[in-house]
């Protein structure tokens, strides 16, 4: 055989005569592009989070609008579903057609008794919208949770993290260092303020993350060794222990009822002597520097002596919580729900009279109060099926990886979740607070990472 040639099945053919071919490309134009969804969503997003979430005091600014005074942090809040629906959606198992079905249900129901409101009682458009400013929180949390999860988990607990941590820390600055923020009021504003100030307690608008940073903390202690940990978990435990010792100067005495027992369930969830010593450690470092505070500051020690001491010496504490101030307010929520079960309370009838000048109140301290009183029962039955729905769905959800930061939200989620609705009895943490929209916001980080087998 001449060199040179190749004898195949199919015929005799030379090497030099077998013409050259290039390497095929691929065809791409046969595969799905998904195009990116780009920075400046994302960028919105976070500012408004930012924006929100950053400042201890939201009438730190402030403008006036139709509806009256309007802080900023309002403005985001309404913003924030906007902004964030036009992200792509992402799989999630929590995030079923029944919720969203529900959450719909929600606004219909509530957008139904207020036209009812309005036709019965009768009243103008901005009476309407100023007394329902006061749930802005609530409708900010449920529109998030219709959108689902769109961001990467690290990016929203990350921000959240480092806004929160920020907002905590002026607060403590503040209120050790015996700071004047008269400046940092309109002139309205100023004495209602001070009020605060004269009363010894430190005030911050995001201080109900508190009941999540406990749970977070004891979850990060527990998968501290095995779980995923960077930035944003960091963030997110820093902002937590900020949040518990922010908490505890308030002499929320709600919270301090209430965390014993969130301490004691974490610690038969998470067996571990770690999850303990951080527990103690953070419990520890609040009580320190809240009994620093009360040795060096005069209105810390009365307001001690006044909320807890002095009840305690006695054996009232129930009697001075309850008789003389709570159960004015129950009575007033009482009278007026009978006459306005159904459809609401008008905008024009406030919930309460309290005080010797007969101040009318037009919002309450308890969740569900809340949202019947002004959207009426069908209202709060769905508002129910929303929270059932959403826990459900977090029990039954197994992550792929239960050690990345999704399965240890879920697990702090599902801890902190009943002793929060617990505390809404006696503070609306979870209608009028800024602790629904931090809720919303961690749900919406879950991602299905088993579905789709990616990192959070």
């Amino acid at each position: 055989m001449p060199a040179g040639k190749l004898v195949l099945q199919g015929g005799p053919k030379t090497r030099s005569s077998a013409p050259s071919q290039s390497p095929r490309r691929p065809d791409v134009r046969s595969k799905r592009v998904v195009p990116s969804p780009g920075r400046a969503p994302a960028g919105a997003f976070l500012l408004l989070v930012w924006a929100a979430f950053v400042l201890p005091n939201a009438n730190w600014a402030a403008f006036e609008f139709l509806i009256g005074h309007t802080t900023f942090s309002e403005l985001a809040l309404i913003l924030l579903p906007l902004i964030y629906a036009l992200y792509p959606r992402r799989r999630a198992v929590w995030h079923t057609t029944r919720l969203r079905i529900a959450i719909v249900g929600f606004f219909a129901s509530c957008l139904l008794s207020n036209v009812v409101q309005y036709l019965i009682y009768g009243g103008s458009i901005t009476s309407f919208l100023r007394v329902h400013r006061a749930l802005i929180p609530l409708y900010c949390a449920m529109s998030l949770l219709y959108l689902g999860p769109r961001l990467r988990c690290a990016t929203i607990i990350r921000n959240l993290g480092a806004c929160l941590s920020i907002s905590f820390s002026i607060s403590i600055v503040f209120f050790l260092f015996d700071v004047d923020f008269q400046p940092y009021f309109q002139a309205e504003l100023r004495e209602g303020a001070y009020e605060v100030v004269r009363s010894g307690r430190l005030y911050n608008v995001n201080a109900g993350f508190a009941y999540l940073g406990l749970a977070i903390i004891a979850a990060f202690s527990y998968y501290r060794k095995k779980a995923q940990a960077n930035r944003a978990t960091l963030f997110l435990v820093v902002a937590s222990a900020l949040a518990i010792l922010t908490c505890i100067l308030t002499f929320n005495r709600t919270f301090l009822f209430v965390s014993p027992f969130l301490i004691i369930t974490s610690l038969l969830i998470f067996s571990r002597f770690r999850v303990v010593l951080y527990l103690i450690l953070t419990v520890s470092l609040a009580i320190s520097l809240g009994l620093y505070s009360y040795r060096e500051a005069e209105t810390v020690r009365r307001q001690v002596d006044e909320r807890i001491i002095i009840p305690l010496k006695h054996q009232r504490i129930f009697e001075n919580v309850y008789y003389g101030k709570r159960d004015v307010l129950y009575r007033s929520y009482f009278e007026v729900g009978k006459d306005y079960f159904l459809t609401g309370v008008p905008p024009h009838v406030p919930l309460c009279i309290v005080g010797l000048e007969s101040r009318q109140v037009m919002t309450t301290d308890i969740s569900f109060v809340s949202v019947v009183l002004r959207n009426g029962f069908f209202s709060f039955l769905v508002y129910c099926w929303v929270g059932w729905l959403i826990y459900r769905s977090l029990w039954k959800m197994k992550n792929k990886n239960e050690w990345s930061q999704a399965g240890m939200l879920r697990r702090s989620l599902l801890m902190a979740l009943p002793f929060m609705a617990i505390a809404s009895l006696n503070i609306d943490i979870l209608a009028r607070h800024y602790s629904i929209v931090f809720v919303a916001l961690l749900i919406v980080s879950v991602r299905d990472d088993q579905a789709t087998g990616q990192k959070c």
